[in-house]
């Protein structure tokens, strides 16, 4: 093994463990020439599997890109626990390969989240299987999650997009997205990112307690962060309803700083 910071050839393994499941390895090594110390991970190997897609298509099996789909929907997951059930899923594909279908690895990820995590079971099921419907969901969870699951369930909030899929609300990503309008705004640091957040998911769990399920509109959730946007940068507003409002004119976005502008003088907000 080269050592990664003076490429030196040869390292010294210093620990050995193995991962629950057995499906891997995690060496410590110390390399003896710089010093410096560092973790290798072995996973598991199996024959090449090629992925059928819907399409008709075929393409090469890519264990990151199972992981990164396990990342749209699992801010619970850790990245160990999702190495475990990528490594999961390879075990259960290679027994049915070398030729397996979309469908048979997405099935699979469920099976392997299923009994791990509810959340991010429900999370991936969404963008996976997605429901066009509210009865279509509601059966999905009657036929898949036990009362317990179901019972954590109640507290996610269900997010309806323009074209009328769902997903759960994923808090991090919404930090990120008003992060990155907020970038050189030395007025909001990533504390009163945080804390905008909150107020804006505390204020949609409790405007939907009155209409379960507990939906709410993309657009309820990009109003809610302009209104407080607007009051702590003005700049930082206009960052976020450049892609929200889609100002992609100049006479759109003419007219929405000439209504800033108006609200500034009348004290109202948007």
């Amino acid at each position: 093994m080269r050592c990664p910071y003076c490429q030196h050839q040869e390292t010294k393994i210093l620990e050995t463990r193995a991962a629950t499941d057995a499906s891997a390895i995690r060496r410590r090594r110390r390399c003896p020439n710089c010093g410096e110390r560092f973790y290798t991970s072995e996973h598991l190997d199996t024959s090449p599997l090629v992925v059928a897609k819907r399409d008709g298509t075929r393409e090469d099996f890519d264990r990151k890109r199972l992981i990164d789909s396990l990342n749209l929907g699992s801010e619970s997951l850790t990245a160990s626990r999702r190495d475990a059930v990528a490594d999961a899923v390879v075990a259960r594909l290679s027994g049915r390969g070398p030729l397996v279908t979309s469908i048979e690895v997405g099935e699979a990820i469920l099976e392997c989240l299923r009994e791990l995590d509810v959340i991010a079971h429900t999370r991936f099921a969404l963008f996976f299987k997605r429901p066009r419907s509210i009865p279509e969901f509601q059966h999905w969870l009657s036929e898949n999650i036990n009362d317990e699951g179901k019972e954590q369930l109640q507290q996610v909030l269900l997010v309806v997009k323009s074209d009328g899929t769902r997903e759960t609300f994923d808090r991090r990503s919404l930090v990120n997205s008003v992060r990155l309008s907020c970038r050189g705004r030395e007025s909001i640091d990533d504390h009163a990112i945080e804390t905008l957040v909150t107020s804006v998911e505390a204020e949609l769990q409790q405007n939907t307690r009155t209409r379960p399920p507990q939906e709410v509109s993309t657009d309820e959730i990009g109003h809610a962060i302009l209104e407080r946007l607007r009051a702590l940068d003005p700049v930082a507003y206009l960052s976020y309803a450049l892609a929200f409002k889609n100002l992609n004119s100049y006479g759109k976005l003419r007219a929405e700083l000439a209504a800033m502008v108006e609200d500034d003088v009348t004290g109202s907000t948007p």
